[in-house]
């Protein structure tokens, strides 16, 4: 049994958290969503959740158009990205679930 490198496990480790052993890591997509929040101040991030190098986010906005411009500035990054819910809250804002991957 061979023994184990706490340091080269962590560089490992630490590897694949920037990319995921491929370019659709966990940071590459944490950096796309805090872009994508720039073009919709105000909005809120409720959930988030990565898994295979997909992101599923849930989110607050002030309006529909406000999750679209999000949606559309995870496209335009280069990125997979859908709305995939959404709806008005009782307060008069919207909630709406946004599923991406970058490549």
């Amino acid at each position: 049994e061979r023994p184990i490198n706490p340091r080269a496990r962590m560089e490992q480790l630490l590897a694949t958290a920037q990319n995921g052993g491929s370019s659709g890591g966990l940071l590459p997509a944490l950096q796309a969503v805090v872009q994508a929040r720039s073009v919709a101040p105000g909005s809120t991030l409720q959930a988030l959740s990565f898994h295979q190098g997909a992101v599923d986010m849930k989110l607050s906005a002030q309006d529909a158009a406000s999750l679209d411009h999000m949606s559309q500035s995870l496209r335009a990054k280069g990125c997979q990205a859908d709305l995939t819910s959404g709806n008005q809250t009782a307060a008069g804002g919207y909630e709406g679930r946004i599923q991406f991957r970058c490549q």
